[in-house]
């Protein structure tokens, strides 16, 4: 087996810097996704268990699944 040297190991995922950067957003701050992004609820969720204090609420309208920080 080769055994490579010096190779970076990826930046982690999360911390609110992937897809949507919920640590970015202040209280008020909203942002909308396409209705086929469904994805983005499960994301809110699972930022708001990891990061106790952030509140964050997700609605689905005629322009997409829209996300505000509520705390």
């Amino acid at each position: 087996m080769k055994f490579d040297k010096n190779v970076p190991v990826p930046t982690p995922r999360g911390g609110g810097h992937g897809r949507w950067n919920f640590s970015a957003m202040k209280i008020g701050d909203s942002f909308a996704v396409p209705h086929e992004d469904k994805s983005v609820i499960e994301a809110a969720k699972k930022w708001r268990a990891r990061h106790p204090g952030w509140g964050y609420a997700t609605r689905t309208s005629m322009e997409g699944i829209r996300v505000w920080r509520v705390s």
